[in-house]
């Protein structure tokens, strides 16, 4: 079982994600369909258990950093706005948050056709996932992946990648 300081580490996560997106909700008067997305895509809070993640080195920062997750397709440039808070998210150990943003940038890869970096860029998202404890995070990893692959020509790989997450 996780200690109890990494739970509530993760919990307050939870609270910081889901604070900046109702805030920027509100403040942006989004549709329901936009609200929904933003809601859904926080991690559940069952999922804190078994992950390792260390405690807020700014929590300033650290919300900061979040909303500006909540807000990153209202940037001009969705790509580079997703590349800043991956860099951001890295350099202040936010590992959980790292690894979304990775995939959400191999699912933009994937959408322009670039399935080398998309690729690419699952695996990443996949490494971080395991190293943090996210288990269903790195299922989903997985068969994203999985589509990816299948999509490049590479059916065996494809199959194989699915089977490791039916089993993961």
């Amino acid at each position: 079982a996780t200690a109890a300081p990494a739970l509530a580490t993760c919990y307050q996560r939870r609270v910081t994600e889901l604070d900046a997106a109702v805030g920027h909700l509100i403040a942006a008067a989004r549709n329901a369909e936009r609200a929904h997305v933003l809601v859904t895509t926080v991690p559940r809070a069952a999922d804190c258990e078994g992950l390792t993640l260390s405690a807020h080195a700014d929590p300033a920062r650290v919300r900061q950093l979040y909303e500006r997750w909540v807000r990153r397709f209202d940037a001009a440039d969705v790509e580079a706005a997703l590349r800043a808070i991956e860099r951001e998210a890295h350099d202040l150990g936010e590992r959980e948050l790292e690894a979304r943003v990775v995939r959400e940038l191999a699912i933009e890869a994937r959408d322009a056709d670039r399935l080398d970096d998309a690729d690419r860029l699952l695996q990443q998202a996949h490494r971080i996932a395991v190293e943090v404890g996210s288990n269903r995070f790195a299922i989903g990893t997985l068969l994203d992946r999985s589509r990816v692959l299948h999509d490049r020509g590479r059916p065996r790989e494809a199959l194989t990648i699915a089977e490791l997450a039916r089993t993961f």
